[in-house]
């Protein structure tokens, strides 16, 4: 996914990656692909929304420097979650909607490319 999304959309879109994996090879490997961020689902859902917050903020300073004469508000971002687990979406969508964030949901890399297609996407949470 994170391959498709850089031959698509460019250094356009930030993706962080959520994993219980702490190979630290897989975490080279995912920024090398070009992932924004990588984070241990462990960590805890406080880390998730401050790293997402991290992001939005950067994407936000980026595209106003695109657009400069327009003010680029990123809470009104939309964020796409990709997980396989249903108990982890509904968490994570739970609380990133307490941030004032658009979301949308995939439940594998196949419906999350779709959504990508159909939807303007500002973040990526990926599962890896």
């Amino acid at each position: 996914v994170l391959e498709w999304l850089r031959r698509r959309n460019g250094k356009g879109m930030h993706v962080i990656m959520l994993t219980v994996e702490s190979d630290k090879n897989a975490v080279t490997s995912c920024l090398m692909l070009g992932a924004y961020d990588y984070i241990l689902k462990s960590a805890g859902i406080v880390e998730l929304l401050q790293r997402v917050s991290h992001a939005c903020q950067g994407a936000a300073l980026e595209a106003q420097q695109d657009n400069a004469k327009k003010r680029v508000e990123w809470k009104n971002f939309n964020i796409l979650v990709v997980d396989d687990s249903p108990m982890n979406r509904k968490i994570i969508t739970n609380r990133l909607r307490q941030l004032d964030l658009q979301i949308h949901v995939a439940d594998n890399g196949r419906a999350a490319l779709e959504t990508l297609d159909q939807e303007h996407i500002d973040l990526v949470l990926l599962d890896a």
